[in-house]
């Protein structure tokens, strides 16, 4: 019969339960160094992770808003600033440590754009102007976060209306054993500061908050913190259009396309949406200068234009020509941010008066024993000198003396003189002296003068009707006509 056997009496089975028990006591002993190591480790793990959960109880605040732009020089008047091109804001913020900082990768930055809605600068807000850019930073001398904006639009923009939200901030929570990061595979978790920081003072919310910023307020109030600032522009004004200007009389009846009998009033109308800020600036600018035969009369500036009451950016202005004078009329608008109208040129001339007539020599009715010299002058500032006619008839022979004239004229007088007519008593007569002018704008002058010679003494003639009452009693008077001939 056989001897049965256990297989634990074999050898090798002998031999592998002994491998099992020194395997386990290895495992063991692992397990138990492994347990003791994560004990260890908890503790400074936790505090890793508390360093990377930022509790900053500071705020972030605005420390400097610098405004540059695109063109060389920009006017700045009280509490405005103001270009016709695009502007960049360089924004410095603090209230961050170095670590939050290298942490804060991009920001949505926020300006209130706003519109004219009256003539005394009434603002309304129009939109917020929002931005996504990189935050750049600097850690010396003082930790300060730097983001760039770019003002494009048209528009006024307050800088005492900006905000900032933190768009995302990325953080690596780390295992830390002597200094060395022993957790390299931990996966990357991103905060989202979703509430927007206005000046309301909103608490900001986050997802999963790694980092915890309370109430990031920024804006431009805390620009400085002296009162400096209140000196400097407040409202950036970018305009970029043109100033529409047009001109326009009230007497377009001309001569010659330049020369005008009546006097001229014109009305001077600008279409502008920042022409308010010149009439409440008093900017000096000389929209219209007016010069009358070389001299400057009179310089309009903004503050001469009135609001028309219905729209916020239609302004006019009258300017009254009176009187006689070569007058020049230049005008041209500005705005304050450099843009210029086409400039508008107008030169005319007004004569309001007829030409003017002077007789030295004789005088209407005159009677003379002698040779006179009857002189005819005809003035005015644009007379047409081929317009001017006279002549000297003796009346007895109907017969114009033509060879006894002399004539001095230019472009505003002809001077006539009638000389060596008369040489004795068969020159005796009743002369006449006629004449007729024109001035550029049509005013006519005309007259006649008589006078006569006598050498020997005058004598009279009296018509039919006169010779009729001759002698007679007559119950009612009737006129008496009598000639010197």
């Amino acid at each position: 019969m056989c001897k049965q056997r256990n297989l634990g009496d074999m050898w090798f089975f002998k031999r592998f339960q002994c491998g099992c028990a020194r395997i386990g006591v290895y495992i063991g002993i692992i397990v138990f160094i492994s347990a003791a190591i994560v004990v260890a480790l908890l503790p400074l793990n936790s505090i890793a992770y508390a360093k990377n959960s930022y509790n900053a109880a500071k705020g972030l605040h605005i420390a400097n808003v610098s405004v540059m732009t695109k063109q060389k020089t920009v006017r700045t008047q009280g509490e405005y600033m103001f270009t016709k091109r695009a502007a960049s804001l360089l924004i410095t913020f603090d209230g961050l440590d170095a670590s939050e900082i290298r942490n804060a990768h991009k920001a949505t930055v926020s300006v209130g754009r706003y519109q004219i809605v009256s003539a005394k600068v009434d603002l309304a807000k129009i939109e917020a102007v929002s931005s996504l850019v990189n935050i750049r930073y600097k850690i010396r001398p003082r930790v300060l976060g730097i983001v760039r904006v770019e003002l494009q639009k048209e528009g006024i923009y307050d800088l005492q209306d900006i905000s900032i939200r933190l768009a995302a901030v990325t953080m690596h929570p780390k295992r830390i054993w002597g200094g060395v990061d022993s957790n390299s595979h931990v996966s990357k978790q991103t905060n989202y500061i979703s509430n927007e920081s206005k000046l309301s003072g909103n608490k900001l919310r986050s997802r999963k908050p790694i980092l915890s910023i309370p109430d990031s307020v920024l804006n431009a109030s805390d620009l400085t913190k002296d009162n400096s600032y209140s000196k400097r522009p407040r409202y950036i004004v970018i305009d970029k259009t043109v100033p529409r200007l047009s001109v326009s009389y009230d007497n377009n009846a001309s001569y010659e396309g330049k020369y005008f009998r009546n006097n001229r009033a014109s009305r001077i109308l600008i279409q502008d949406d920042s022409f308010v800020f010149s009439y409440l600036l008093h900017d000096s600018y000389p929209i219209a200068k007016v010069f009358a035969d070389g001299k400057q009369v009179m310089v309009l500036t903004a503050k001469s234009f009135k609001n028309d009451g219905v729209h916020t950016n239609v302004w006019y202005a009258d300017v009254s020509f009176s009187g006689d004078a070569s007058w020049d009329v230049r005008y041209c608008v500005e705005d304050l941010s450099g843009n210029a109208s086409s400039s508008i040129s107008n030169k005319f001339i007004i004569d309001t008066l007829s030409p003017t007539v002077s007789i030295t020599g004789v005088q209407q009715g005159g009677a003379y024993s002698h040779a006179v010299v009857p002189t005819l002058v005809i003035k005015d500032r644009w007379l047409k000198p081929a317009s001017v006619t006279y002549s000297l008839r003796r009346m007895r022979y109907a017969k114009e003396l033509r060879s006894f004239v002399s004539r001095k004229a230019d472009s505003q007088s002809v001077s006539v003189q009638y000389a060596g007519f008369y040489n004795g008593i068969q020159d005796d007569d009743v002369y006449q002296l006629q004449w007729s002018a024109k001035d550029l704008v049509d005013h006519v002058i005309s007259g006649k003068l008589q006078f006569s010679i006598n050498r020997s003494g005058s004598s009279f003639s009296i018509d039919s009707s006169t010779k009729a009452m001759n002698r007679k009693q007559l119950q009612n008077a009737k006129d008496i006509h009598i000639e010197e001939l």
